[in-house]
């Protein structure tokens, strides 16, 4: 009986699987036949160079598309797309006409919360969140979380230490990528776990941390997603209507831990609000889950604004102030999503080009003697090193956080001999204008010193955006900062870090950078050798 019963279900299975690949097959030969022979537009009418590309990430797309001399070239990618890396356009799009230019293309396929986040929100939704989380961004509220990061990084120095003494390398990306989740956990999900620095295998939260998005392991997997990347919005609808969980980029078992963690951070943080003790947390998760409970007793009241609210303690509390349970949670995860890989890769690799140079290594640390006078560093200090502003910005030249960014065109504008039309999409290359001769000369070399104030005089402000560029600049950037710099403080003035024949990358080796479909592109894990600073 088991046995006629288990064929019947495999039966079954079979069919509802073989159904599903021929719907999939159907639908993917729909847009090969349309792309290949109805659609005949191309940049050439726009008057923009246009090159075919097969199947690469976005990121690749924009390096092979603009090989050579040319700033700005076009291909298809489920609509016209155009590559650029011409400054002056750029500043058209980000600044001068922004209104015609807010969105970021949909390139998050997936039926996970995280899509409501900031990064992914569109035209009046966006600009809502935008203002209700800047404050949570401001100079008082990074200096209210500072203690957070001093006790994580103290943690990371510890850490460090016993990798010293036993000798022992140190992965930098393990490392960093604790000391960052660390601090998120405490301060969008009022979680604490800095005690699990240093540990050899991850604590569960900085575990689904670093799989928050899917690394595609097996090569068909890898390249079915990038042709789907070819056509986003079938990607998405697949993702997001039918929920096929092969081509969901959102890892399901992280979304589901930090999703249940979520809902007991804000039912425990919402009775904090209402019983007026909001000033015990000076964090991400309070401010949020003060605007959602704004929103609730919005509701409750029944009109549109209301004044002096004890439960809310605002003046009014108008539309624009308030947040959804649902866009609480995918805020939270945003700041998960952006902060974590954001400050983790660009921590890592801003040690290794410190270990790379040892001379550099210790003109920062000279600097941090000669301005830090306390165990934790205060944020005027902070302030005040220069010289290591100038490595970290040199690091994020070379690998920036964001590598490429897009923006659909609303309306159709013409600059010049170029037309961008309603419905295209432009890709604003940063990688290729941080790497460009006629900006940065000699740019593959690790040079901070053209940060330095007369070299930046010299330059367009523009060829510098590793967090993008105008009102959608990453809203975070500062906070990437100030983790860096508290972090490099608290290592450097006791230890020094080296390459050598043991170390990944050794000694004249450059560091393995690989793509993500997802996230652009990464840096294998860097392991480097510490010592105790003599002195």
């Amino acid at each position: 009986m088991y046995s006629v019963l288990s064929s019947e279900l495999f039966s079954q299975y079979l069919s509802t699987t073989s159904l599903l690949i021929l719907v999939i097959a159907a639908l993917l030969g729909i847009v090969i036949l349309y792309n290949s022979y109805w659609n005949v537009e191309r940049w050439e009418k726009y008057g923009v160079k246009h090159v075919d590309i097969g199947i690469m990430e976005v990121t690749n797309m924009a390096e092979v598309a603009m090989q050579g001399k040319l700033d700005t070239v076009g291909s298809w990618r489920d609509n016209l797309s155009l590559f650029t890396r011409d400054l002056e356009l750029i500043k058209k799009i980000t600044f001068q006409d922004f209104s015609s230019f807010v969105n970021h293309p949909n390139m998050l396929a997936s039926s996970s919360p995280l899509r409501q986040g900031l990064f992914f929100l569109r035209d009046e939704q966006w600009k809502r969140v935008r203002q209700l989380m800047s404050p949570s961004f401001s100079t008082s509220k990074l200096k209210g979380m500072s203690d957070v990061m001093q006790t994580c990084a103290s943690r990371l120095a510890t850490a460090f230490e016993e990798h010293a003494h036993a000798g022992k390398l140190v992965n930098m990306y393990h490392l960093a990528g604790q000391y960052t989740s660390a601090i998120t956990a405490r301060t969008a999900f009022g979680l604490h776990t800095e005690s699990n620095i240093g540990r050899d295998s991850d604590d569960r939260f900085t575990y689904c941390a670093k799989n928050i998005v899917k690394i595609w392991t097996s090569n068909w997997q890898r390249y079915f997603v990038l042709f789907l990347e070819r056509f986003p919005k079938l990607h998405c609808f697949m993702a997001q209507k039918l929920k096929l969980n092969f081509v969901d980029e959102c890892n399901k078992d992280s979304m589901v831990y930090f999703n249940a963690l979520l809902e007991q951070a804000i039912e425990e943080r919402e009775k904090v609000q209402r019983g007026g003790r909001s000033k015990d947390y000076q964090d991400f998760l309070q401010n949020l889950v003060a605007a959602k409970v704004a929103r609730d007793v919005k509701v409750a009241k029944g009109t549109p604004e209301f004044t002096n609210h004890p439960e809310v303690g605002t003046a009014a509390v108008r539309p624009e102030h308030i947040l959804t349970h649902e866009e609480v949670l995918a805020q939270s995860l945003i700041i998960l999503f952006a902060g974590f890989e954001m400050t983790t890769t660009a921590l890592q690799y801003t040690f290794y080009q410190l270990a790379a140079h040892p001379k550099l290594q210790e003109k920062v640390c000279q600097e941090i003697q000669e301005v830090v006078h306390s165990e934790q560093p205060t944020h005027e200090e902070l302030g005040k090193l220069r010289y290591m502003d100038q490595v970290i910005n040199e690091s994020m030249r070379l690998l920036p956080p964001v590598a490429i960014v897009g923006r659909d065109a609303k309306e159709t504008r013409t600059y010049g001999d170029v037309t961008i039309p309603a419905g295209s999409t432009i890709y604003l290359a940063i990688m290729a204008i941080h790497r460009d001769p006629k900006h940065y000369p000699d740019p593959d070399r690790f040079d901070p010193d053209r940060f330095s104030e007369k070299e930046k005089a010299k330059r367009n402000p523009l060829a510098f955006a590793p967090f993008g560029y105008g009102p959608r600049l990453c809203i975070g950037s500062r906070l990437v900062l100030q983790k860096m710099k508290i972090a490099l403080v608290h290592a450097l003035r006791k230890f020094t870090f080296e390459v050598n024949d043991k170390t990944i990358p050794r000694k004249g080796e450059e560091p393995e950078v690989y793509y993500s479909v997802q996230l652009s592109r990464f840096i294998r894990p860097i392991q480097l050798q510490v010592k105790v600073r003599n002195g």
